[in-house]
């Protein structure tokens, strides 16, 4: 049982690999673990579906709606109002919500299509609009990029980096070209 929204005990964006990251081979597809498979075929269904804790209540979900209510939760800590607090959440989720903001979700090498419309239906189901996807290997080199450029650290020829990310899907190199005044995406393989 996750407790989604349980910041008395391990916060969420600590234990973020028991909370979204365990739905993401999943989420978008009719894939299951292999202890829930036997599960699921006894009680005659397709999908994987998760006992959550939420609002106080016990409730059994799928995983785009146990990502939505992740993905809430964590939208509200990062852009929450002062005056709204941990007891008044979610019933005041309306408010945060009130001026649109751009989302940007980095997603894995390994995703497929399916993974993001998965995606796309959990960032629905939460009313938080529309997102921009980027693969993990390029939030990597951009987040790496934009500091570094910002300081002015790279010398006026440029700098080439390598990004190697050895995941336990696939493995992904990434060259980009990196200089102060802009960068310029050169390979990704």
């Amino acid at each position: 049982m996750f407790d989604v929204c349980g910041q008395r005990k391990f916060p969420i964006e600590r234990n973020i690999a028991n909370c979204i990251w365990g739905y993401k081979p999943i989420v978008g597809s009719s894939s299951m673990s292999a202890e829930m498979k036997p599960i699921k075929a006894k009680e005659g269904k397709q999908r994987s579906y998760y006992n959550v804790k939420f609002d106080n209540k016990d409730r059994t979900i799928d995983a785009e709606l146990a990502t939505s209510l992740v993905l809430q939760y964590l939208y509200y800590l990062f852009l929450r109002n002062e005056d709204i607090n941990f007891t008044t959440y979610p019933f005041t989720l309306s408010k945060v919500l009130s001026t649109p903001r751009q989302v940007v979700i980095a997603i894995p090498e390994y995703y497929t299509k399916s993974n993001v419309r998965g995606l796309e239906v959990a960032l629905s189901l939460a009313n938080l609009g529309q997102a921009s996807f980027l693969r993990e290997s390029v939030a990597v080199a951009l987040d790496y990029g934009y500091c570094k450029a910002e300081n002015r650290e790279f010398p006026a020829q440029g700098r080439t980096i390598l990004f190697c990310d050895m995941g336990s899907h696939c493995t992904t190199v990434t060259i980009v070209q990196f200089f102060n005044v802009a960068s310029r995406r050169a390979a990704d393989a």
